[in-house]
C-alpha cells in the first residue's frame, strides 16, 4: 500500500488493486457500516469502482426482496438486472478473499492515514450532495 500523487493505491504483484477509496468501502463494509448501496455514490463517482471490486472478488451482493414495479434498473448481479430507486434490494458483503486482503493491507504504515484521508473524502462528497440537493 502506497501514497501516490492521486491518492493512496493498493498494489500486488506489482498492480495496483485497489485505491483508497474502494479500500475504505471494502473496510466498511466488513465492519458492518454499509447496510445497503444506497450509500455507494458516497464512496465511489460512478459504479465502475465498485463493479471492479466485485470482478475481482472481494465484494458480493445478496438480495434481500424482489424488486418492486416501476423501480429503474440499478446493477447487475450474477447476470439478473434488478430493479431499484433505493438499492436496499441489495447487501453488500466482504468475501474470503476481500478479509484476507483487508488483513494484510492494515498491517501497511499508512493504513491509518488512508483512511483518515477516505472519511474526510466521503464527508466532502456528503457535504457536495447536499448541497446539490438542496
Amino acid at each position: 500500500m502506497v501514497k501516490t500523487e492521486s491518492g493512496y493505491r493498493i498494489f500486488q504483484d506489482r498492480i495496483p488493486l485497489l485505491d483508497g477509496m474502494q479500500l475504505r468501502f471494502l473496510y466498511d463494509v466488513q465492519h458492518h457500516q454499509v447496510f445497503d448501496t444506497n450509500s455507494l455514490f458516497a464512496y465511489f463517482g460512478s459504479l465502475e469502482p465498485f463493479e471492479q471490486l466485485t470482478a475481482l472478488g472481494l465484494i458480493t451482493l445478496r438480495p434481500h426482496r424482489v424488486p418492486s414495479r416501476g423501480e429503474k434498473v440499478l446493477i447487475q448481479w450474477k447476470g439478473t438486472l434488478f430493479y431499484a430507486i433505493q438499492a436496499s434490494v441489495f447487501r453488500p458483503e466482504v468475501t474470503e478473499k476481500g478479509i484476507c486482503l483487508l488483513r494484510d493491507v492494515k498491517r501497511s504504515d499508512t493504513f491509518s492515514a488512508c483512511m483518515e484521508d477516505m472519511d474526510q473524502k466521503i464527508a466532502e462528497r456528503l457535504l457536495g450532495q447536499r448541497i446539490e440537493h438542496d
